[in-house]
C-alpha cells in the first residue's frame, strides 16, 4: 500500500485582465473559451451575473496573485504591463508566461517566459481563438529551431543554471559546435553541431546532463539535472526539518550528487505524521511514498540491515529498502549514512 504526499504547485490556470470597456468585451470571450482561465476586471465594470473577479488598484491585485497563476493574458498597452510586472520578475524558470494583446485582438505578444513559461505555445493558441496574429520574437523559434530551455522544460531536465541558457541558445542559432555530456542520448534527435564531451572545455559552450556534480565554467555550461534519485530516509521521532536537511545536504555532498536531481523521498509508512520528514519534503517541493513493513521486506539488494531497525518497526532495513523498492531498482548508489538520529540512502531510477 503506497501513500502519497504532495505538495500543490502553482494553479494551472490563466488570470486575464482588461482595463478598458473593449478589453472587458474580449477578457470575457476569451475567458469563455481558454480552458482553465480566470478574469480580472476593474470594479466599476463588474456586473450582476459576471464571473470576473473584480479589483480596486490594478498593481495591488496583480502583485498579490502574480504566482499563483501559470501565466497572464493582459488586454492592455505593453507600456503599461512592463511597467507594473517589473518588480514582480524574478526568474526565467519560475517566472509566469506573460501574454498582451490589444482589446480588438489583432496581435497576440509572447512577452515574457516564452519557452519554459510556456508564452509561446500560449500566445499561438490565443490567436487562434481571436483570430490575430501571434507577436513571438525569440530567436530560435523565429528560426524554426528548438531552444535549449524549451527542451529542458519539455524533457523534464532541472535547469540549473540559468544564466547559461542564453550562450548555448546563441550556439544553436549560429550553428556552432556544442560540448555535451548527454548519457540519456536525450539531445542527438534534436540539436546539430553536437560534440562528445571534453572535459578540458575547450569546445564552448556546453551541456552537462547528469546527477553528478562536475567543476566546470558554469556561465558557459548549461548545468541540466535529471530528477532521477530516490531519497530514503528514516530517522527517530521528533527530529526537526533543519537537522534532517543538514545531513542530507551532507550526503549529497560527499556522494558528489546534486539535491537538485532528487525525484522522491521514500520511507516506511510508520512516519507518514513525521513532521521534520514532511516538512523536508515541502521544503524541497517533492513528494513521499510510504511503504508498509511487509513491502519493504520484499525488497533485495539491502546492504546494511539492522536487527534493531527490526525491532521497533517491523522491518530490516528502512531507509535502503524504501529508495530501492521506490526506485524500481536493487543497487544502491549511497548506501545507508547515519547518525544517531538519522538514516538516509540514495537510489537511482531510470531516465524516462
Amino acid at each position: 500500500m503506497k501513500t502519497f504526499f504532495q505538495n500543490k504547485g502553482i494553479s494551472e490556470k490563466y488570470a486575464i485582465w482588461a482595463l478598458t470597456l473593449k478589453g472587458a468585451e474580449l477578457a470575457g470571450m476569451l475567458n469563455k473559451k481558454l480552458l482553465g482561465s480566470e478574469c480580472f476586471l476593474p470594479s466599476h465594470m463588474i456586473i450582476k451575473e459576471s464571473t470576473c473577479s473584480g479589483f480596486d488598484k490594478f498593481k495591488s491585485e496583480l502583485t498579490s496573485v502574480f504566482n499563483q497563476f501559470q501565466g497572464h493574458i493582459f488586454i492592455m498597452a505593453t507600456g503599461i504591463v512592463v511597467r507594473v510586472i517589473a518588480s514582480l520578475i524574478k526568474n526565467k524558470t519560475t517566472d509566469p508566461a506573460v501574454i498582451v494583446m490589444d482589446e480588438k485582438g489583432h496581435h497576440v505578444i509572447s512577452l515574457l517566459s516564452g519557452h519554459i513559461g510556456g508564452a509561446n505555445r500560449l500566445a499561438c493558441k490565443i490567436a487562434k481563438i481571436v483570430n490575430g496574429d501571434p507577436v513571438i520574437t525569440t530567436a530560435t523559434d523565429i528560426n524554426h529551431l528548438t531552444g535549449i530551455d524549451s527542451f529542458a522544460h519539455e524533457t523534464g531536465l532541472f535547469i540549473e543554471n540559468p544564466a547559461a541558457i542564453k550562450k548555448v541558445n546563441m550556439a544553436i542559432v549560429a550553428n556552432k559546435e556544442i560540448n555535451v555530456h548527454d548519457p540519456y542520448n536525450l539531445l542527438s534527435d534534436c540539436f546539430n553541431n553536437i560534440i562528445p564531451w571534453d572535459e578540458q572545455g575547450r569546445i564552448l559552450p556546453g551541456v552537462y546532463i547528469s546527477d553528478k556534480i562536475s567543476p566546470m565554467a558554469q556561465d558557459e555550461t548549461l548545468i541540466l539535472r535529471p530528477c532521477i534519485l530516490v531519497v530514503g530516509i528514516g530517522c527517530n521521532r521528533g527530529v526537526k526539518k533543519d537537522a534532517l536537511m543538514d545531513f542530507l545536504f551532507k550526503v549529497f555532498k560527499t556522494a558528489g550528487l546534486s539535491l537538485n536531481s532528487i525525484q522522491k523521498f521514500a520511507t516506511i509508512d510508520l512516519k507518514q505524521d513525521e513532521e521534520g520528514i514532511l516538512s523536508l519534503a515541502r521544503g524541497l517541493n517533492k513528494p513521499i511514498v510510504f511503504y508498509s513493513p511487509d513491502e519493504l521486506s520484499m525488497v533485495q539488494g539491502v546492504k546494511t540491515p539492522s536487527e534493531i531497525v527490526k525491532y521497533y518497526t517491523g522491518v530490516k532495513s528502512v531507509c535502503e529498502a524504501a529508495a530501492l523498492f521506490a526506485a524500481n531498482t536493487t543497487q544502491m548508489i549511497v548506501k545507508k549514512q547515519m547518525t544517531k538520529d538519522i538514516t538516509i540512502a540514495v537510489a537511482r531510477t531510470g531516465f524516462m
